[in-house]
Order: structure tokens, then sequence, then C-alpha cells
């Protein structure tokens, strides 16, 4: 079967930032990605080529598949992913938000083409990039390890493993949603999208890459639920206020934006501690974490070259030389790298 996929995601993010998402995702094999820019349209200015393509959700586009410029966050996402599948012009897609950013232990275009004709919906586990003593917790996108959900029947643990803090944590133990991210194949039969599940009829649909393959079991979608110190108060304000203001936040975010709120308005210092406090692992914490195999180390752009220390592309440009950006296409299986 086909194994070329798109990546469909909704963002408000700074120019850099989205340089870094094309950049990582044109590495990553895919045939195309569709930016739905829900701000101005300026900001990506010259950005979109032959496999990028920019929408700029305007009242009309908002209009067009079903909803309002209004509407809560969550409700335009979903929206988005539903509108992204209906018009999906490739063999598979995947939703992801502008701060995640999938890896493995093999090529995309790879396994996908490796999935069994029946497989309509795989699902990836999430894990969420945290920093490690000695990473330059404040720059963006310099955190070098990942957390991913705790068992099931270890749940409690997370009070022992962050005792000041566990009232911010899901019962998964990560400070974003552990509901993971899918790949969709074209022509599956599905109802509706949300933007993490599948659903027919009433059902959910989709498994877990690892219990279609074993052999994906380290496959994931990376949260960078904090890219940086800067990138992380900037998005909690925004977050506060109508901008982006979420429809159906977790009682946890909630906790977390009041108290991130309350921090900023104490006094400089207070924000950059309190983001060390959430997003920083101890040594002892990370050991423990570790030997449940709830933690484990990665630098996922390491080898792209991409990302300076306050997040910025190296070379602003140089994307656009890579073969199927404006020149000849990609042949994803040869040319998508292997993390």
């Amino acid at each position: 079967m086909g194994s070329e996929f798109s990546i469909v995601v909704m963002m408000r993010e700074t120019r850099e930032i989205a340089e870094h998402f094309i950049a990582y995702y044109l590495h990553l094999g895919a045939a195309r990605i569709r930016i739905f820019y829900d701000g101005d349209a300026d900001v990506l200015q010259g950005l979109a080529g032959d496999r990028v393509q920019i929408t700029t959700c305007d009242s009309s586009f908002w209009h067009s598949i079903g909803t309002t410029a209004d509407a809560g966050f969550k409700t335009r996402a979903c929206a988005v992913v539903n509108h992204g599948f209906r018009t999906l012009d490739t063999d598979w897609m995947l939703a992801v938000d502008s701060d995640e950013f999938v890896f493995g232990g093999q090529p995309i275009a790879t396994l996908l083409k490796s999935l069994p004709d029946e497989v309509e919906v795989m699902r990836l586990p999430v894990a969420e990039a945290v920093w490690r003593p000695g990473d330059a917790s404040d720059a963006a996108f310099s955190s070098t390890a990942f957390r991913v959900a705790l068992p099931s029947g270890l749940t409690a643990l997370r009070h022992a493993l962050y005792p000041r803090n566990a009232r911010f944590l899901t019962r998964h133990g990560l400070l974003g949603h552990a509901e993971g991210k899918q790949f969709i194949r074209r022509g599956a039969q599905i109802d509706r999208l949300t933007c993490h599940r599948a659903y027919r009829g009433d059902c959910a649909v989709g498994e877990w890459a690892q219990r279609i393959d074993p052999g994906l079991r380290d496959l994931y979608v990376g949260h960078f639920d904090a890219i940086g110190l800067s990138r992380w108060t900037q998005k909690w304000r925004s977050r506060s206020c109508s901008d982006t203001a979420h429809d159906r936040l977790s009682p946890s975010r909630t906790r977390q934006m009041h108290a991130i709120a309350a921090a900023t308005r104490s006094g400089a210092t207070s924000p950059r501690q309190m983001f060390r406090d959430l997003y920083r692992l101890s040594s002892w914490q990370y050991a423990v974490l570790s030997m449940l195999g709830c933690a484990f180390q990665r630098s996922i752009f390491a080898d792209l070259n991409v990302a300076s220390p306050d997040g910025a592309l190296k070379d602003v440009g140089w994307w656009y030389h890579l073969p199927g950006s404006n020149g000849g296409p990609l042949d994803p299986q040869s040319s998508a790298l292997t993390y």
C-alpha cells in the first residue's frame, strides 16, 4: 500500500517556530505539510512551497468548514482535522499541534508501507519533552529527555515523584495530554475525528502502534509542551485571555493556568522557577522514571541542525533547497531520516 503522508496543523506561532516545524517534517519525509494559520498571514509570508501549503484561517474559511472564528480552540482545531481528512490527497494523514514532532526507529514512509491493509488508524503514544540536569532549560528545543505515561497501576506514584507539583499533572504523570495522535489512512471508514481519536458511529477506532507491530514500540509523538521559557510564558498569557482560550481545559490544565498567572504577577523570577519545577527532572526523578521504563534520553533535533538555542533556524532558507520543496519530487523512503 501507499506510504505518502500529509501533516495537518492549525497554528498561531512565530515565524521561527513555524520554520522549525516545516524543516523537521520535510526531513521526516512528509509529502505535504498543510498549515492552517490562525493569525496574521504576513507572519508566514514566503514559506509556502510545492510541499508546504498555507491556508489563512479567516472568517470565510471558518464558515466554509462549519464553524466560526470565535469558537473555542478545540472546536476550531477539530474542525480543521476533519477538513484535512475530507480533502486528503495522500495515502495517510497525521494531524498534530505545532509543538508535536513524531520520532521513532525507522523512516515513517517505510513503516506506513509495512502496515497491514486492514489498519486504517494507527495511534501514537505521547512522549513529553523534559529537561535533565545540565540542559539549558530556558532555551527553545533544548531538552534532551522525554517522559511517558505512568503504568495504570502506578498512577499514584506521581505524588511521590512530584510532591510539590502533583496537582498540576494528569493521573498519567504528564503535564499535557496522554491521548496521543494518530495516522489515518485515506478512505478509512471514519465518521468524525477529534484531535486525538477517530470514531465510527459512537465507537472509537484505532490501535496503538505497538499493538499493531511490537517493532514500533519506540514510535512516539514528542510533545514539547514547553518549547522554552519564553514560548511557555507567552503561551500561558495567551491562554488566559480570549486570543487562544480553550473551550475544554482539563482540571490539571486549569490549575496550571491559574498558578502560572499568579507566578507571572509575583515577579520576574517566579515563572522561571515554576517552569523549571514543572519541566526539569532531578537526577533521582529521572532515575526512577527510567527504571520504570517511563523516561529516556533523546535529542531528536540533534542531527537536523535546525535549531539554535533561541529556537530559530540556523539557516532560515536552507530547507527550500531540499528535493521536493521547491525543486524535484522527494522519494520518502530513500530521503527520510531515521531517528
